[in-house]
């Protein structure tokens, strides 16, 4: 472990009576963030204090504060946590939030440059989980790119997404708030004043103009360009150039970008439609951007039509894990994600099963990359241990970059592991081994086939009949069709809810998938409150008083 600087004046003291400053992690331009532990729960924490000459400037601090209100307001388990917000004896201001151990997707992207659909999709749809939150608290990021995006592993391997830094988001006071704010509200963005990074603004974003939950679209629309080429569709030597591209330059072709890409055309198309320069053009919202992902021959294969788990109305949920469908749909993404192809004609045709065994095998081992230092903002790493007991690379003590927007956090590499084998181009998947003969002398007689393997499938199909018919059918939040009767996929034993939509009426049901059975919706009106009675004045005695008029 790195020895700590001295002269220090928090290293070994208590901020604001519970957190005891253990070491610094790291600073930026404008702030430092120091490792603590909460001194009654022995939890340990990330402490970020912004700068003593701050803190007399009224908008940064109230930029400060307002990353603890965004992310507190959301209260999402794909977005970091900051549970307070205060100021120290010497007139600093402090953030307290939780403490991550892994890597952010930009240190990722450093490593292995691309990622392939069945590692990246997972991670947008996560994204996708957190902002749908945060819009639906009225939040909006205005600052997403990939060093944004956090990742850490669970005990178990699961990889989960946090979002960070919403120092510059755009909040709309909730109901509660708007009027006492309507007079002392003062809006940090105004027209005409850009913030965010430019690679990743929305062109709204960029000239100035309004931006609302559709320039967060667009950001993870750059970002997903990336994941799949390693780079962002607009680059230049100044701010104001890469702005000028945003406004006027269409992306240009992935394919062009990155001749290897394996991906769909389909995914290309959910990729372009984010990046469309008219708001009105993109997906409207991230459920609508996340539901495209995950019909996608990618999204299937990768089972992100498996349960998600949306808690309300609000979009609230975290990703869980589905189960794949047993090979893609589409016949380009077989090809275009690796499978072998005979060529002029020759050797045999492989088959559906075959061709999605190869790509498998091809899918480039997401473990098997070497650990990179951060950027310049990394303090420290520190040795940690698998939980196999194997000693791996680790964590890098993060460093929260309280300048421009950027973040960075206790960052642990994940350990590596041996790549697959590669696949010829001219052979078919190898097939399993047959069991060893009882005997090394040739049969007299040809054994008899062995059974084919009992295949039970996992899917159930839920036929979707609505009251009256030809309503909009929607799966945990998610269009499934346009018109009803219609027929929905779940998994055995998933517990999901099925609402319908039909001009102004609506229904809901809840469904645990463990059969093929039919789900019927009866669609209703709203129920409106009786209008208010028409009221009237008249005088009691020398007062004027309104009165429901006779």
């Amino acid at each position: 472990m790195h020895s700590q600087p001295t002269g220090d004046p928090l290293v070994g003291t208590t901020v604001a009576g519970r957190y005891k400053v253990i070491k610094l992690l790291g600073e930026g331009g404008m702030g430092q963030v120091y490792l603590a532990e909460h001194s009654a729960i022995e939890k340990r924490i990330a402490l970020k204090v912004l700068r003593a000459e701050y803190a007399h400037k009224g908008e940064i601090v109230t930029r400060f504060q307002q990353e603890a209100i965004s992310a507190s307001r959301i209260k999402h388990p794909n977005v970091l946590d900051v549970f307070d917000f205060g100021q120290l004896e010497n007139g600093c201001f402090y953030l307290a939030m939780e403490f991550l151990e892994g890597n952010d997707l930009a240190d990722e992207l450093s490593r292995s440059r691309v990622l392939t659909p069945p590692r990246a999709l997972p991670i947008a749809m996560q994204i996708c989980r957190a902002l749908s939150a945060a819009h639906a608290k009225g939040v909006v990021h205005r600052d997403m790119k990939p060093e944004n995006v956090f990742l850490q592993r669970t005990g178990d391997g699961e990889e989960i997404v946090k979002i960070v830094d919403f120092g510059i988001a755009q909040l709309k006071p909730t109901n509660e708030e708007a009027q006492a704010q309507s007079t002392k509200h003062r809006r940090l963005t105004r027209t005409g004043m850009i913030f965010g990074t430019p690679e990743y603004m929305a062109p709204e974003q960029a000239s100035g103009k309004h931006a609302d939950l559709r320039c967060d679209v667009y950001a993870v629309g750059i970002i997903l360009f990336e994941l799949f080429t390693g780079t962002v569709p607009f680059t230049g030597e100044t701010f104001l150039g890469v702005l000028t591209k945003h406004l006027n330059d269409m992306p240009p072709e992935m394919r062009a970008v990155y001749p290897d890409l394996q991906i769909s055309d389909e995914l290309v198309g959910v990729v372009q439609r984010a990046l469309a320069k008219d708001p009105n053009h993109r997906y409207q919202n991230m459920n609508e951007l996340a539901a495209a992902l995950a019909t996608t021959p990618e999204g299937q294969y990768a089972g992100l039509r498996g349960p998600y788990s949306q808690i309300g109305a609000d979009g609230r949920g975290s990703y869980a894990p589905g189960v794949g469908t047993p090979n893609p749909t589409a016949q380009q993404f077989v090809n275009k994600a690796g499978t072998p192809q005979p060529s002029g004609g020759s050797g045999p045709e492989l088959t559906d099963a075959a061709r999605a065994a190869v790509t498998l095998a091809a899918q480039p081992n997401a473990e098997s990359r070497a650990e990179t230092q951060l950027g310049s903002e990394v303090a420290t790493r520190a040795p940690v241990k698998s939980s196999s007991g194997g000693a791996i690379a680790a964590a890098l003590l993060g460093v929260l970059v309280l300048g421009g927007g950027a973040a960075a956090y206790l960052l642990r590499g994940a350990p590596t592991a041996t790549p697959s084998a590669p696949v010829k181009a001219d052979a078919p998947p190898a097939l399993p081994e047959p069991p060893p003969a009882a005997s090394s002398a040739a049969p007299t007689t040809a054994p008899a086939p062995s059974a084919p393997p009992l295949v039970v499938s996992n899917e159930v199909k839920l036929e979707v009949v609505t009251d009256p018919p030809g309503a909009k059918v929607l799966k945990n939040g998610f269009q499934v069709c346009d018109a009803s009767p219609c027929e929905v996929n779940a998994t055995v034993n998933e517990a999901l809810e099925l609402s319908a939509q039909k001009d102004a009426m609506s229904g809901k049901a809840k469904v645990l998938a463990q059969k093929d059975q039919t789900v019927t919706i009866k669609l209703a009106a709203p129920v409106r409150a009786p209008a208010a009675p028409r009221m009237c004045e008249v005088m009691v005695g020398d007062l004027k008083v309104l009165r429901p008029c006779q």
